[in-house]
This record gives C-alpha cells, sequence and structure tokens, in this order.
C-alpha cells in the first residue's frame, strides 16, 4: 500500500514528500524525521493566514490524507471564531456538527454546561480578574508552604497586592 508521507524539514522549514510502500514508521528510521506533535498542532490551529507557504503546503498534504482530522481542524477553528466573536447563535449548529466528529467528547462536555457557555457568549461580564487573584494567591501561598504561618503569609499577601 502507498502511504504519502510529508515531512516538514525542522531547519529549513521546508517541506518534502515521498510516497512509501513501507509503514509510516519508516521514515523516522530512514532519518527523514515527521515533525514534533507541537508542531502539527500549532499548524493546525494557526490561522491560516500566519503559516509560512511550505507550512500551508505540509497542512494542506496532511489534512488531504485524513478527512477526520480535516473535520476536526474545522470545527476547531470555527469554535474558536465563535468564542472570539461571541456568536451564541451559531452554537447549536457547533454543538451538533461536532457531536458527529473527533470532537464528540468535547461537545457533550460543551452540551453538558451548555447555559454556562451559553451565558459566557452572551453576557459582558468575566471572571478574568477573580481568576487572576486566585492564581496570585495560590502561587503565594506554593512558595511559602511549610515555611510561614498564618501571619507572614498575610503579611506577604498584603504586600504583594
Amino acid at each position: 500500500m502507498d502511504v504519502i508521507i510529508p515531512t516538514l524539514n525542522q531547519g529549513s522549514g521546508t517541506v518534502s514528500t515521498g510516497t512509501s510502500t513501507q509503514s509510516a514508521e519508516e521514515p523516522r528510521k530512514r532519518g527523514n524525521p515527521m515533525p514534533p506533535v507541537r508542531r502539527v498542532v500549532r499548524l493546525l490551529t494557526a490561522d491560516p493566514s500566519t503559516l509560512s507557504p511550505e507550512e500551508h503546503d505540509y497542512l494542506g498534504r496532511l489534512l488531504a490524507s485524513s478527512v477526520p482530522l480535516a473535520l476536526a481542524r474545522d470545527l476547531a477553528l470555527r469554535f474558536a471564531a465563535i468564542i472570539r466573536e461571541r456568536k451564541a447563535d451559531d452554537l447549536d449548529r457547533w454543538l451538533t456538527e461536532a457531536a458527529e466528529s473527533e470532537l464528540r467528547s468535547f461537545a457533550t462536555g460543551l452540551k453538558q454546561d451548555e447555559a454556562a457557555v451559553r451565558a459566557a457568549l452572551q453576557l459582558p461580564w468575566s471572571n478574568g480578574q477573580t481568576e487572576g487573584q486566585i492564581t496570585r494567591l495560590k502561587l503565594i501561598k506554593q512558595q511559602t508552604f511549610g515555611r510561614a504561618k498564618h501571619d507572614p503569609l498575610r503579611a506577604r499577601v498584603l504586600q504583594s497586592a
């Protein structure tokens, strides 16, 4: 069986492809490395206009080789747009489509907490400030773990405010 193996060369950012009758693991053994998972994830989630021509070419070949991957990417980019542009009206259609794709577990989780997701899209309020303060307090507490009783910890929290 012929396998088309696109590879993104690490140093130069160029893309090379080849047809092989061997397994997908063989290119690694021959010294033709596959790109790291993080790099592929970045390519899949990045705005297409920010990709170099080589990356765009590689992404096109990658998506052509896997229809479920192409659908998952499309759904992920559409979900990001729904969140960024706060389009609560598009959420129902997205949830229906995602429930029939590789993102079904994510869609199920959103469906279980749909009221909170809709509130986040429709209401102007955010708890970002609160979450930031909680993170800061947890960091201070972690740094002083085992070394500070309540009074010194309180003084440090108030000093950093």
